[in-house]
């Protein structure tokens, strides 16, 4: 089975189907106004059919005025607003990129309900969720891997734009959107760049370094098991029992660029276990001819450690998706663009 296969049947579900067709249509356009005349926004609504049924969301556009083939982050957020704690828009913009972002909850709700039964979590039941899931079964997909399908839509569509470097776009998200990041980049190789920002378990923190004060998997399947395909709640109080681990998603990213971001006060999280995920990660890069990187035991608070094509940084403060994170992992990617 390989790793595609594994991170389906027992992690995240399968990934739905890509639609034959995508209708994009512009709901909003600013132009001349916007960021003192240095970009155009676009508001966009993507529409399409999945197993038979509608599904439809829209995004933000933001681009350089006037410029053809730039480098592109599609940023997976929080919230439905462009203008967002997490999102420096025109920082992003000057730093020579354009952004798509995409309101999660857009493409399906992060919310769940009980089962009949008054136990296990399913996912809140959306007309998107209802098409998204397909048919019912342990393999069916949670909501991590349809917020990751929502992001390859949105690349779909953007690499019909000619404002868009089609080899050079990544994808980025905080947290659970963290975890999204790196399945999506994983399960499309289309994306350059992937960077997950304070994911922890089931992100970019292994399963089999665990911390007192981490997050295990019965505290996020207990709480928030529509993110994942049943299968996966069969390994809560039977952690001993996972056969694979966080590494290996990383790892499916390459011989692409893939940045992991922590926090050293975001406990939950694991930094440690992020940072053990992305040394032994970076294995595969070695394997395929990349230059050895000498990581040290331990990362140091401040320091980025981004000499090969997987990096890792640590920063101060706490669980959260700041400027100082964006200002780490877009000059490492601008240093592995793809000429």
């Amino acid at each position: 089975m390989n790793l595609k296969e594994i991170f389906q049947q027992k992690e995240y579900g399968y990934l739905p189907e890509t639609p034959k067709k995508i209708d994009a249509e512009v709901l909003e356009h600013e132009s001349a106004s916007f960021l003192a005349g240095k970009a155009d926004r676009e508001l966009i609504k993507l529409s399409m059919e999945v197993n038979g049924k509608p599904v439809s969301f829209p995004f933000h556009f933001v681009y350089q005025r006037g410029k053809k083939n730039v480098k592109t982050m599609i940023c997976i957020n929080f919230r439905s607003p462009l203008f967002d704690k997490y999102v420096p828009v025109e920082e992003i913009i000057d730093d020579g990129w354009n952004l798509a972002v995409v309101y999660y909850n857009d493409i399906t709700k992060d919310d769940g309900v009980l089962d009949e039964n008054g136990k296990k979590l399913k996912g809140f039941v959306d007309d998107n969720y209802i098409a998204l899931r397909g048919k019912e079964s342990k393999t069916a997909p949670g909501k991590i891997m349809m917020w990751a399908w929502g992001c390859m839509r949105v690349l779909d569509y953007l690499l019909t734009r000619e404002q868009t470097d089609a080899k050079n776009v990544g994808v980025c998200g905080h947290s659970r959107l963290g975890k999204t990041a790196l399945v999506t980049a994983a399960f499309d190789d289309r994306f350059a760049f992937a960077h997950s920002n304070c994911s922890g378990r089931c992100g970019a923190n292994l399963f089999k370094y665990d911390d007192e004060n981490s997050e295990h998997v019965s505290d996020i399947v207990n709480n928030l098991g529509y993110w994942f395909c049943d299968n996966f709640h069969d390994y809560v109080g039977n952690e001993e029992k996972i056969d694979f681990d966080q590494d290996e998603l990383v790892s499916m990213i390459a011989p692409r660029v893939v940045s992991v971001g922590s926090a050293v006060e975001d406990l939950w999280a694991n930094p440690k276990g992020e940072f053990e995920c992305v040394k032994s990660a970076y294995k595969t890069w070695e394997k395929m001819g990349y230059p050895k990187v000498e990581f040290p035991e331990n990362a140091v608070l401040g320091e980025k450690y981004q000499e090969g094509k997987a990096g890792y940084y640590l920063r101060a403060g706490k669980h959260f998706f700041s400027r100082t994170d964006w200002n780490s992992f877009l000059p490492f990617f601008d240093r592995n663009l793809n000429k």
